[in-house]
């Protein structure tokens, strides 16, 4: 059996699944909020939250993150997915070490 791991995304306000899978994803260091069904299938794992990401400006397509958001220093631990800047990955497309430029 093949296993997928998913792990360091923002999944918010889908109006279907946020997350959905069959036996064998680990989900972990995720944050799957407020969509029709968080998740359909795989269960959260370690550091896996459900919270508002607090985006800047979502409707206006601003992803990046407000400074008061749960989803900041909260990706893997592991020191290989820290942002560029050495600090703990932030969940997301703006966190990690292949994060999109500011």
């Amino acid at each position: 059996m093949l296993t997928y791991t998913t792990e360091n995304n923002i999944v918010a306000q889908n109006s279907g699944d946020g997350l959905a899978g069959q036996s064998g994803v680990t989900v972990r260091y995720n944050d799957i909020w407020s969509n029709g069904l968080n998740y359909n299938g795989p269960l959260p794992g370690p550091g896996s939250i459900s919270a508002d990401p607090r985006f800047v400006n979502a409707a206006a397509g601003d992803y990046h993150l407000q400074p008061s958001s749960p989803c900041i220093d909260t990706g893997n631990p592991d020191p290989a997915y820290n942002d560029p800047d050495g600090s703990r990955n932030d969940m997301g497309a703006y966190g990690g070490p292949n994060a999109l430029p500011e």
